[in-house]
């Protein structure tokens, strides 16, 4: 099995969603969020760049939404790394 990298960035934080959790939300589509002053949002056809501060607001809460069902650091390592050893079967 690979070894995973630590890699430490102090403007990024990545965390994994666990599929065995009730999950409290689902999103239709992929954003990124820019020092809130810009929202990219993904569509199947198309990308929508969204800077009125009530919609980034609302795309925040939203974030954090998720990154409150999401785990961090060796939790998510472990979670990937089990993920790995199942497909590598």
């Amino acid at each position: 099995m690979e070894h995973l990298t630590v890699m430490t960035l102090p403007s990024m934080s990545f965390g994994v969603i666990p599929s065995t959790i009730t999950r409290a939300m689902h999103v239709a589509h992929n954003f990124s969020i820019f020092d809130n002053v810009q929202v990219s949002v993904e569509l199947v056809s198309a990308a929508v760049t969204v800077t009125a501060p009530g919609e980034i607001a609302r795309y925040e809460r939203e974030f954090g939404r998720l990154a409150d069902m999401a785990v961090h650091g060796g939790e998510a390592r472990e979670l990937i790394r089990k993920a790995l050893a199942a497909h590598q079967r």
